[in-house]
């Protein structure tokens, strides 16, 4: 899957960035992620982006992933510092 970013340049979709977007958001909260919620939160998005036949997914779309992924685990708290983060670009 590839990612279309926000300048238009096109990119393989990196698992990695979503990752350190949590634990930025988490931090940020002052409610750190362990590895394990990380981890559920991180399959959570892999597994929604993958049930779509899509080949290129929007920066905008990955986010929103995360951010559902966060309030349906039930940290809404977090979610809410991941939406308002404008270091969660993932770029």
């Amino acid at each position: 899957m590839n990612v279309i970013k926000r300048d238009g340049r096109i990119q393989e979709f990196d698992i990695k960035k979503v990752r350190t977007s949590f634990q930025n958001a988490s931090d940020d909260a002052k409610m750190p992620f362990t590895k394990s919620d990380i981890d559920v939160l991180v399959e959570n998005v892999e597994d929604n982006l993958n049930k779509t036949d899509i080949k290129i997914i929007s920066v905008k779309e990955i986010q929103e992933a995360s951010y559902n992924a966060m309030i349906e685990s039930g940290f809404k708290t977090v979610a809410k510092f991941y939406k308002s983060y404008e270091g969660n670009k993932l770029d």
